[in-house]
Order: C-alpha cells, then structure tokens, then sequence
C-alpha cells in the first residue's frame, strides 16, 4: 500500500464512500446510452478493502472505437475481453449486484467517486439502473467528480493516466474499470493529502463544486426517461417560454390602449347624409336600367334608346353652350 494513502485510514474507515468505473458499449451520443460491460469499485482503503469487479452481457454492439480501447468483443451471447472469454452476467442481474453489494457492505447511502463523473459515469449508471427498473434511491447518496476537482486544481491535460504521472505514479491505466476505480483512489487521496484536508476527507470529497446530490444528477437524465412525448414537451418550453415573456412585459405591452379596443363611433356608424343615399341609389337604378335594356336591346326599346341619347345630347350640347357664354361674362 502507497505510504501516503495510509495516513487517514482509521479516520476515514468508516465514511460511506466508493471509487468506482464503467466500462461501456460506446460513448454517449445525445440521449442514445451505451450499455454497461464492466463495474469496478473500492471502497476508501477500509480495513475490509471491499471491492467489486464484475462484467455484464450487453445487448447493443460495441462500438469499433471503444473496443479499441477497453478490448471488449461480443456476439451479444458471450462476452470476449483481449479474445479470451469472460464470465458475464445478465444486465439486470448484474446492476441489481452492484446495488446490493453497496447496500450490504454501508448501512445507509454512500458516495460514488469517479473522473468524468457528472457527465459520463453517473450518467450512463442511473439511465441503466431506470431502464432495468431497479431501485437505487435507498443506497446512494450522490457523485462526486474527480475531473472536475483537477480542473480546478491543475493545468491540463486532465486525463486519469496524466494526473497518475503528475503525482509521481508510474503506472500505465488499463482501460480496466476495476483497475481505474483503484487508480482514481490513489490520485484523490493523494490531492486530499496535499490540500491538507487529510482530516475530513468527506468535507473534501462533497465540496460544492465538485459535488451533486443524486436529485441534482437526476435532473441531467435523457428526456425519454421522464415519460413526456417530445410534441408535449416542446409545447410545455413554448408554454413556459411565454409565462416568462409576460411576466417581465410592461403592462402597457400587455394590454390594448382604451382607444384600441373600442372603434370610434364614427366608424362604426354609417354615414347618413344625401350624398350618401343618392349615390347608393343611382347605383341601384343605373344596374336595374343597365339589365332591363341589355335584356331587351334586340326589341323596341333600340329606337327608344336611340331617341333619348339624341335629347340627352341635345340638352347636354345647350347647357354646355350657355356655360360658356356665361362664364365668357
């Protein structure tokens, strides 16, 4: 056992914490989740020095770029790590272990320490646990995120394998969930240490910025799980989207100006002087006068017509005449 990780191991003995990995299917690729192909967990260097490691049969194909890396195969029947067959447990069976071996070993809710915690491990464990209906409420407490903690802390690169050689491990990471879980355990106990928090490991562990409580890491699950069709929801956004538009309008945007919302009554009253009825009924004689004539333009009415055009003309050449000789005055 590294000497420095020894210090506080009576004090920290009985804290409800585990380090724990995943390794999985592929990554996660907006809300489609990979599957779990291995758990590996230990607990804070306990006198029991508990620990899990066990791998789960998938029923999705391994991505080609995560295979590469973690050297897992499948034919979704048998579970092959670097070509050799593992024993591997059916997904639910192998989730509800994970559960009970943390519920047996701490009475009560513990915390699960991993790097790249928030948006990848914690992620990926509680879409699973959902989907295969299996309870985990009772048994874990939070998450708390050691890649976080480095950023914080350290220049980049950021990955377990850089921060291993940054405190002096010389040590290659696997790929191995069992064997991350066991090198996150050195590199977070060993900034602990530095920091001087070495006393209360858990005042460090749930620091509030790199630390979430199971609701608070609820609120980041994928859509489908909440059960909402995805028309629905984006009519409750625009919904909410408007509530909050009109709670900040100032009422005159809200609401119509008095003389908006009644027409003045000029308007809405139909003029009711002469010019008005004169030229409503010329129109309606001119259209009755116009329909009669063409209907009976073939008959007598042409020369009828003939002979009023010719007065009409007649009359209208005189006054014309008398308008000018008036107007010459």
């Amino acid at each position: 056992m590294i000497p420095f990780l020894t210090r506080n191991l009576e004090k920290n003995a009985s804290m409800k914490l585990y380090f724990f990995d995943l390794e999985t299917t592929d990554f996660i690729k907006k809300d489609n989740f990979p599957d779990i192909l291995q758990i590996g967990a230990v607990d804070m260097y306990s006198s029991e020095n508990l620990q899990f490691n066990e791998c789960l049969l998938p029923t999705k194909k391994i991505n080609y770029y995560a295979s590469q890396v973690n050297k897992y195969t499948t034919d979704l029947k048998r579970l092959y790590h670097k070509g050799e067959r593992v024993n591997a447990h059916e997904m639910k069976e192998g989730l509800q272990m994970f559960i009970d071996w943390m519920n047996l070993n701490f009475d009560g809710p513990v915390v699960l320490v991993a790097h790249n915690c928030f948006n990848f491990d914690a992620k990926v464990l509680l879409t699973s646990l959902k989907k295969y209906g299996i309870e985990y409420r009772h048994v874990i407490l939070g998450f708390s995120d050691s890649l976080v903690t480095c950023k914080t802390i350290f220049d980049p690169p950021w990955k377990l394998s850089a921060m291993l050689e940054k405190i002096g491990v010389d040590k290659k990471t696997t790929h191995d969930a069992h064997d991350d879980a066991n090198d996150l355990r050195v590199v977070v106990t060993w900034i602990n240490t530095q920091l001087g928090a070495g006393d209360d490991f858990s005042k460090f562990i749930m620091d509030d910025k790199w630390y979430r409580t199971l609701a608070e890491q609820e609120l980041e699950m994928p859509v489908q799980e909440l059960k909402i069709p995805k028309q629905e929801l984006k009519m409750v956004k625009k919904e909410l989207e408007m509530s909050e538009l009109q709670s900040v309008m100032p009422v005159q945007e809200l609401e119509m100006p008095e003389q908006e919302l009644e027409m003045p009554e000029q308007q809405s009253e139909m003029p009711e002087n002469s010019n008005y009825f004169f030229s409503k009924f010329f129109f309606v004689w001119f259209s009755v006068m116009y329909s009669v004539i063409c209907y009976n333009i073939h008959t007598i009415y042409i020369p009828l017509i003939l002979d009023i055009f010719g007065k009409v003309l007649n009359f209208g050449l005189i006054f014309g005449i008398l308008y000018w000789h008036q107007t010459r005055k």
